[in-house]
């Protein structure tokens, strides 16, 4: 939980970041620079970079859950103390 919440932090900084460098490169310059068009994304790129992290550290949760139900027919964490099969 306490991952997710750091990743959630890290995408809105990033999104933040992004927004506020383009639009002062956009006020610095009378005309729109390649660099400039192409930095408008870059933060919204890594905020769907990092969802797709979390989709897929999800993704791995479920998958360990569905393991440890076939395998002990429980999910009932005091039974599945070992992780062996």
């Amino acid at each position: 939980m306490s991952l997710e919440i750091m990743f959630n932090a890290v995408t809105l900084a990033a999104v933040t970041v992004s927004r506020h460098v383009t639009s002062s490169q956009i006020l610095a310059s009378s005309e729109f620079s390649e660099s400039a068009i192409n930095s408008m994304l870059t933060g919204q790129i890594f905020a769907l970079f990092i969802i797709v992290i979390a989709a897929a550290e999800i993704a791995l949760g479920l998958g360990i859950v569905i393991s440890l139900y076939r395998s002990r027919e429980t999910v009932d964490i005091t039974r599945a103390n070992l992780m062996r099969w």
